[in-house]
């Protein structure tokens, strides 16, 4: 789903962007879930082929609150889109919580939350929400970001039922 929202941009100026949520049901307990989402080659698995994060500093790390990461982005591994920054704002595993405040030279504001809520028979609501701003290509942006959120968690289903066999 997308909406015209009011957003903050870097300048602190109130500018409309656009929201886009996407929700699945994960084959797997929350813990199971946490676990992953804590391992940048999760990133890298789930992104791909649409895109392509490579870190400017480290090889493979573990998400930490506070910390700033720096990666060069490709989009279908081809198009780049320069250097985007990932700052962890929020990490709460009591809640199943994570916030970011992402941006590169083209999207100014992507601020991505995630929530995850327990299903029946032990099994994960994942909702990925990202306010973004982008001028007036935010319409634009916001239309691929859909896609590829829900391609993300197409590849995340893959990756748990993968991790779901191999146990």
């Amino acid at each position: 789903m997308i909406e015209s929202i009011k957003v903050k941009n870097k300048s602190g100026k109130i500018v409309t962007g656009r929201q886009i949520t996407v929700t699945s049901i994960f084959p797997s307990s929350m813990d199971n879930v946490w676990n992953e989402i804590l391992k940048f080659n999760t990133l890298r698995y789930i992104c791909r082929p649409k895109a392509y994060f490579v870190s400017c500093n480290k090889k493979s790390f573990v998400w930490r609150k506070d910390e700033t990461y720096h990666f060069r982005l490709y989009i279908y591994g081809v198009i780049p889109m320069g250097i985007h920054k990932i700052t962890v704002e929020k990490m709460d595993r009591d809640t199943r919580e994570l916030l970011t405040a992402e941006c590169n030279k083209i999207v100014t504001v992507w601020n991505h939350y995630i929530k995850m809520k327990k299903t029946v028979n032990e099994k994960t609501q994942y909702m990925d929400r990202v306010d973004l701003y982008a001028g007036i290509l935010s319409p634009v942006f916001a239309w691929w970001t859909e896609r590829f959120y829900k391609h993300r968690q197409r590849r995340w289903i893959k990756m748990l039922n993968k991790n779901n066999t191999q146990s």
